[in-house]
């Protein structure tokens, strides 16, 4: 499979291991790399030519968010670059993320067909706490802070899918209520909230996240769920049955 490393390697025209392997065990401090429109990026001195790459291709993610919810951010992001997941986690366990700012964290062994989804992915969440209280960024639920981003990404996992024909032939399609409650698992959740998002877009039309991000603008100490409600213009029972009928005509 292609990695984010052999496609920065072949944009650079340079042989593609000569970015990665070079690197040390014990990676040198981070520092700032690059500044892209919106963002700062920062990483260890030998990913210097990665990160002028992943820095346009996250400009593109940006503007695509950006259009979606018709809002710029506040602040410039951090976009942190790795080499590989395990140093990610490493210092998401150890708290030694560079930077003390919102930030949006990147491994160089990303497939390359991922990365643009990723980011737009990711970006999402940056945007979402944008509109919010800093009081409430822990207290987002699963099913929107997840089920938004998944929706802007554009596509639908292949288990996620599997997993959504799952709970509708089966008649175990959760409840808006039980979601909100956290009284089901957080990957159905997610896929739950991929789909209400994709619902939210058929009934309110192309200005439909744009209207749903006003109304956590309106509020940003609120539930982000009444947001939801308010711009999909449903609520209880009605949403309940309103999107398992679109749920069986789709699926």
């Amino acid at each position: 499979m292609s990695t984010l490393r052999a496609a920065i390697a072949a944009l650079l025209t340079i042989p593609a291991l000569s970015i990665l392997d070079a690197a040390p065990i014990q990676l040198p401090d981070f520092r700032m790399a690059a500044q892209i429109a919106h963002f700062d990026v920062t990483c260890p001195p030998e990913f210097d030519a990665a990160a002028a790459v992943i820095g346009r291709r996250a400009e593109v993610a940006y503007q695509r968010v950006s259009s979606m919810l018709r809002h710029d951010l506040s602040f410039r992001p951090l976009l942190v670059l790795f080499a590989t997941r395990a140093d990610q986690m490493r210092a998401i366990d150890t708290r030694t993320i560079p930077g003390n700012r919102e930030h949006v964290l990147l491994t160089l062994d990303t497939p390359d067909a991922r990365l643009d989804g990723q980011l737009v992915h990711d970006l999402s969440h940056v945007f979402l706490f944008d509109a919010l209280a800093p009081g409430r960024h822990h207290d987002v639920p699963v099913w929107v802070l997840e089920g938004l981003a998944e929706h802007q990404r554009g596509e639908w996992d292949a288990n996620d899918l599997a997993m959504l024909k799952s709970l509708v032939g089966s008649g175990t399609l959760p409840p808006l209520s039980a979601i909100e409650l956290g009284q089901v698992e957080n990957q159905n959740g997610a896929v739950f909230g991929h789909a209400a998002f994709d619902f939210l877009t058929l009934r309110a039309g192309s200005d439909g996240l744009r209207l749903f991000f006003e109304a956590l603008r309106a509020n940003p100490a609120g539930n982000p769920t009444a947001a939801y409600i308010a711009t999909v213009g449903l609520s209880g029972a009605d949403f309940d049955r309103a999107f398992a009928a679109y749920l069986k005509a789709r699926l």
